[in-house]
C-alpha cells in the first residue's frame, strides 16, 4: 500500500537496554504531535498505539480524541506472546474488544472501507476516514 502517514509514541524505557532506568516521556508530547500532524496532514494515517495506554490511563482514546484515525489490533494468540521478546514485559494487550470500547467511549464506529479500499481511490480522495463518528 502506498500508505501516507507517520506514527507517534511515547518513549517507554526497554528492560535490559541502554535506557531501561530512563524516565518515561510526558504522554502530553506525544499526544500534541498527533494533534499537530493531524492539523498538518489532514489526509494521512495517524495510528492510536497501545503505549499510549502504558504511558496513562486511557491513553488510547486521548489519542484518538488528539486526531488518531487508525486503530491497531494486536492479534498474536495468548498461548503465542511469550514467543516474542516483545510481550516479555508489561504491555498493554489492544485486543479487538479494547478497539471496540476505546471507539465507543469516544463516539466512534469502525469504517467499512478498508486502507487498500481508501488507497485504491488514490490517496487522499476518499473522505472517509479509518475511523468514523458513530
Amino acid at each position: 500500500l502506498p500508505l501516507q502517514g507517520c506514527s507517534a509514541s511515547p518513549f517507554i524505557p526497554g528492560e535490559a537496554t541502554p535506557l531501561a532506568q530512563a524516565r518515561p516521556a510526558d504522554v502530553n508530547w506525544t499526544l500534541n504531535c498527533m494533534a499537530a500532524l493531524r492539523l498538518m496532514r489532514p489526509k494521512w494515517v495517524i495510528p492510536a498505539v497501545s503505549a499510549l495506554n502504558l504511558a496513562e490511563k486511557d491513553g488510547y482514546r486521548r489519542g484518538l480524541r488528539a486526531g488518531a484515525n487508525l486503530v491497531t489490533i494486536n492479534l498474536t494468540p495468548d498461548n503465542l506472546r511469550g514467543d516474542y521478546v516483545i510481550y516479555k514485559r508489561d504491555r498493554f494487550i489492544m485486543t479487538e474488544e479494547r478497539v471496540l470500547a476505546a471507539l465507543a467511549a469516544e463516539g466512534l464506529a469502525p469504517s467499512k472501507q478498508s486502507l487498500a479500499e481508501y488507497y485504491g481511490q488514490g490517496a487522499g480522495r476518499s473522505k472517509l476516514m479509518t475511523a468514523i463518528p458513530a
